[in-house]
């Protein structure tokens, strides 16, 4: 678990996965990022004191796990710059769309895991679902230890979770912000200034968040607790429930689940 593991790609993703292995008990495990960007290989470099190359060289060999975190339309491209180079390694991909049978096939290794992280691995508060397509079992520790470092993790049994996963998960920091917003700009139009509105719109999330995660009531039970009858949240919660808004939150959500879908394909 703790040899050398390499990237192949340093943006954003793949610098909050190195960030939280830094933190963690990877502290000192030798770590290697392809970039072809050399502003972002020296920042790499010089604030995570990781190896940096701009393209596969020798000393990539003797790397036997690698993430792959480039963009999905340039994965092909990649792979037939580097035939063969990933043979008895283990391969674990974040990039949206590609499956383990097509990660497999352009790369020529069975040891292929695929991982959904979402933006707040950033701050080391994301979630990743994997499923591992490895028939070696200690692949799916490997691929737990190393995303658990920037968060929680879930490892799925089937594959076609990772979609869902991605639909619900991987895009769900962007309901949230979107929510936030909404609240933001409520609060500005009831006449407060923008910095006051952002601070209400995320001390309330923030509190709500954590409320929930410290009790053991569920969501629904949670919803009634501040709702008292004939109140200000119940008029909310009516008014959202004759817009349905729970109705096209959860559409929202089936659409990103069938965009996931036809990535895949």
């Amino acid at each position: 678990m703790h040899n050398s593991i390499g990237f192949i790609g340093g943006g954003n993703m793949a610098t909050a996965i190195i960030h939280g292995m830094r933190d963690s008990v990877f502290v000192t495990t030798p770590l290697h990022v392809i970039e072809a960007r050399a502003e972002q290989r020296q920042k790499l470099e010089s604030t995570y004191h990781v190896r940096t190359s701009e393209s596969w060289n020798a000393l990539c060999d003797s790397i036997d796990t690698w993430i792959l975190a480039i963009k999905p339309q340039d994965i092909a491209t990649f792979a037939a710059s580097s035939p063969n180079v990933f043979q008895n390694k283990l391969l674990i991909s974040i990039a949206a769309g590609t499956t383990s049978t097509r990660l497999a096939e352009l790369f020529n290794t069975p040891f292929i895991v695929r991982a959904m992280p979402n933006l707040p691995a950033l701050i080391g508060e994301g979630f990743t679902g994997f499923y591992c397509a490895s028939p070696n079992a200690e692949h799916a520790k490997t691929a737990e230890a190393i995303f658990n470092c920037c968060g929680k993790s879930l490892q799925v049994t089937i594959e076609e979770q990772i979609n869902s996963i991605t639909a619900l998960s991987g895009s769900g920091p962007g309901y949230v912000f979107y929510f936030l917003e909404a609240m933001q700009q409520t609060a500005i139009e009831f006449g407060f200034d923008a910095a006051d509105a952002k601070n209400i719109a995320l001390q309330t999330f923030r509190g709500a968040v954590l409320l929930a995660e410290q009790t053991q009531a569920g969501f629904s039970e949670l919803r009634q607790q501040v709702t008292s009858k004939k109140g200000t949240t119940e008029a909310a919660i009516t008014s959202m429930q004759q817009n349905k808004v729970g109705e096209f939150f959860e559409q929202g959500m089936m659409a990103a689940l069938e965009r996931a879908r036809k990535l895949a394909e």
